[in-house]
Parts: C-alpha cells; sequence; structure tokens
C-alpha cells in the first residue's frame, strides 16, 4: 500500500511568506531612510491620533529595547550581527520543524489531521524568520537598524518588529491550543 503524504502547509508558501515580509521591511526601511533622515518626526493622521503615531527615523545601534545597554555589555557590530544570527539558525530550525509537524499531522484512525494549530506555529515562525532576516540584513549592512515607526510610550521600531512580535504571537497562541487539546466529544448519555 502507497503511504501518501498528508500536507496542507506547503514550504513554498512559508517561503513566500517569508521573502514577502523580508521584502516589506527592506522596502519600508529604504524609504524611511530616504524621506526621513535628518527630516523632524511626521505625526501621522493627527487628527485620529492625535499626535500619538509618528514617523521618525532612529538608527538603532542595540537589540530589542536598549538591552545590551541596559546590561553593560559592550556592543560591536560583529557581535550583534552573531547574536541575529544565531536567532535566524534557531528560527529556520524551529520553521522546519513545525512544517514538518504539520505535514505529518494525522488523526489516530489515520485520517488527515486539519488541524490549524501545526498551521499557526509553522507561520509563526516564517514571520518571525522573516523580521529577525530584516534586522539582520540591516545590520549587516549599516551597522545599524533602521527604526521609524515611534507610538507615543513605545520604542521606535519598524516592519520586522512587528513581524517578531505577530509570529511570537501565533506561535504562543498555538502553544496554549496544543496544551489545551482538542474539544472533547460528548459521548453517550449516563444511564
Amino acid at each position: 500500500m502507497k503511504r501518501e503524504r498528508v500536507s496542507f502547509v506547503r514550504p513554498g508558501t512559508l517561503i513566500l511568506l517569508t521573502l514577502g515580509l523580508f521584502g516589506c521591511d527592506i522596502a519600508t526601511k529604504s524609504t524611511a531612510k530616504a524621506a526621513l533622515e535628518g527630516a523632524e518626526a511626521v505625526s501621522v493622521a493627527p487628527a485620529v491620533f492625535r499626535g500619538a503615531v509618528e514617523l521618525r527615523y532612529v538608527e538603532n545601534d542595540d537589540i530589542a529595547f536598549s538591552a545590551l545597554r541596559s546590561l553593560g555589555v559592550s556592543k560591536t557590530p560583529e557581535l550583534l550581527v552573531a547574536v541575529a544570527s544565531v536567532a535566524i539558525v534557531v528560527m529556520l530550525v524551529a520553521a522546519i520543524r513545525a512544517w514538518r509537524s504539520a505535514s505529518r499531522s494525522v488523526r489516530p484512525d489515520g485520517t488527515p489531521s486539519r488541524d490549524g494549530t501545526s498551521l499557526m506555529i509553522a507561520a509563526g515562525f516564517a514571520i518571525i524568520l522573516a523580521g529577525a532576516l530584516g534586522n539582520v540584513v540591516d545590520r549587516a549592512v549599516h551597522g545599524y537598524v533602521i527604526d521609524f515607526i515611534h507610538v507615543r510610550g513605545w520604542p521606535v521600531f519598524n516592519v520586522a518588529d512587528i513581524a517578531v512580535v505577530v509570529g511570537v504571537g501565533l506561535v504562543i497562541l498555538a502553544g496554549g491550543r496544543q496544551r489545551t487539546g482538542p474539544p472533547l466529544e460528548a459521548g453517550p448519555p449516563a444511564t
């Protein structure tokens, strides 16, 4: 009997998702550098957001939330690229494992499972990978990451940072779904 491989998560789809988000990040950073570098911050929809959201060009030479500065670790471009590269490798391995898990999901009776949990995990890791790639390329090319979106009360960030947060959110949400398991089926009434 021929074993049929069930796959509802195509690796090409995850690769396109990753490359699309990576491209969007690079394009927005390039646009921000060209339009905002050396300029004053630009308020976004001031009548709606009342100055709480603006576009502001910042060259971030630290990791998220200036963690290295807070820890007193001297940062070099090589250290930052190395840390980001290790994170990318970890995310790539996790994304591949999640995709493989999703492509082999079957129910106990042997029928294909269409559980979206594995898909969410695979997509989450693909999105995280896109963000990590965007920021590591920035570090390797410029020696810093270009940030340009500022929301009052929050550090300036970029599309890659949004991708990482959304991807982590998907992975956490999917992990919670895995722990709780599928809903219980109602059995026959007790007599």
